[in-house]
């Protein structure tokens, strides 16, 4: 007598489906962009996947940034690939936007309390100083580190570098505490004013009516082709060309040579990043140090001397300084030239030409201020008064550049 097995049509139905659901592609956990981690999107395009995921990740608006969590994203002007990673500590506030703290973990577990002996330990490197600021090498990654005046990290910048294993050095010049050229949070705005027309009209031009019933009015005509020649001759004169449209400023009998001269400095950032002043490698001992400095035709009338930039490493976006005085101990010719360029920078760019003043007080308790003027087309043109901790002292003017 035969065995008949009888296997229920429910208990197939779920063996086909566990079979199906095991070959489904499992679904992977979103990878955490904290800690090390962070810094895998420096160097990647803001169009690639990897950018994707980790704007996803820390909920970044269209502009690479998130105030409530701590962080901001730094494009290079030219490439739009990752150059910086901008880290909020305490009292964080950038281009006057305040930025609550990161409270994530951060690479190399670092904390925002951290003393400089700490980080030095944690990064195997020594530290260049500049104020309150300091440069840490790492294999693959450096860190700028910017202190409050009691001692806690008010920022952290994390950008990647060219060191091996083999050649790991101190680095060969101390930083700047400028902040990086692009002002992000501005971009739309500037660009708005860029693509203002030079000619505004309180109503659109009217059409000329179908039928003209009285021969006295055909100069209407007349006078709005006035109008349109005008406007293309400003614009020929301000832009060169009608495609290309500059942040620039229509020359006027009234402006002075040194107020041109500033605003042929933002002209020539806004037009080419530089990049058609820059002139050939000129080594030039400066203050900072800094290594790949350039010949420039942009010179202000005044200074001891100029120069073009590119910090820390040879591709970093250009940037120009113009120095005014350095003496190896405060005297008071600083004073004197200090003063000489305040009085025309109050005298030439004015609250009428759309351009704010205010004093930023130096923590390390410098004899001078800073003192700021600022255009919301153009950017800022700073004139400093900086200490080394040797108590040497130099003069100059630094700029903020919005990018168009």
């Amino acid at each position: 007598m035969g065995f008949t097995c009888f296997v229920p049509m429910r208990f197939i139905s779920l063996l086909l489906l566990a079979i199906v659901i095991a070959a489904l592609p499992h679904p992977t956990t979103a990878k955490d962009y904290t800690a090390d981690a962070m810094l895998d999107v420096l160097g990647k395009s803001k169009f690639s996947n990897e950018h994707k995921l980790f704007s996803n990740f820390w909920l970044l608006d269209k502009t690479g940034e998130n105030g409530y969590g701590g962080i901001k994203l730094i494009y290079n002007h030219h490439t739009e690939n990752v150059d910086t990673i901008l880290v909020c500590g305490f009292s964080c506030i950038v281009h006057d936007k305040p930025y609550s703290k990161c409270t994530s973990p951060l690479p190399f577990q670092i904390k925002l309390t951290d003393p400089l002996d700490s980080l030095v330990a944690k990064f195997h490197s020594e530290a260049n100083m500049s104020g309150h600021a300091f440069l840490l090498h790492s294999i693959g990654y450096d860190a700028l580190v910017h202190y409050t005046t009691n001692g806690k990290i008010e920022w952290i910048k994390f950008f990647k570098n060219n060191i091996s294993a083999q050649n790991i050095t101190a680095p060969a010049a101390p930083l700047r505490e400028v902040p990086q050229a692009p002002v992000n949070e501005k971009l739309e705005q500037a660009r708005k004013l860029v693509e203002q027309e030079n000619f505004t009209h309180s109503s659109p031009k009217k059409e000329a009516p179908p039928v003209i019933t009285h021969p006295k009015e055909v100069p209407a005509a007349a006078v709005n082709r006035k109008i349109e020649d005008a406007k293309r001759n400003i614009e020929a004169t301000a832009f060169k060309t009608e495609e290309k449209k500059e942040i620039v400023e229509v020359s006027a009998p009234n402006v002075s040579v040194f107020k041109k001269s500033l605003l042929d400095i933002f002209k020539a950032y806004s037009s080419s990043g530089f990049k058609n002043v820059q002139g050939d490698p000129k080594p030039v001992s400066n203050f900072w140090n800094y290594k790949y400095t350039y010949a420039t035709k942009l010179k202000v009338p005044g200074e001891k001397y100029s120069m073009l930039y590119s910090f820390p490493f040879q591709n970093s976006q250009l940037d120009f300084v113009s120095i005014l005085k350095e003496v190896d101990a405060y005297d008071s010719s600083v004073a004197d030239v200090y003063h000489r360029f305040e009085k025309q920078l109050m005298a030439e760019f004015t609250a009428a030409d759309g351009w704010t003043s205010v004093c930023l007080p130096n923590s390390d308790n410098n004899k001078l201020s800073d003192l700021e003027f600022k255009h919301e087309r153009y950017g800022s043109v700073i004139l400093d008064c900086t200490k080394s901790p040797k108590g040497r002292y130099v003069v100059f003017l630094r700029f903020l550049f919005f990018s168009n």
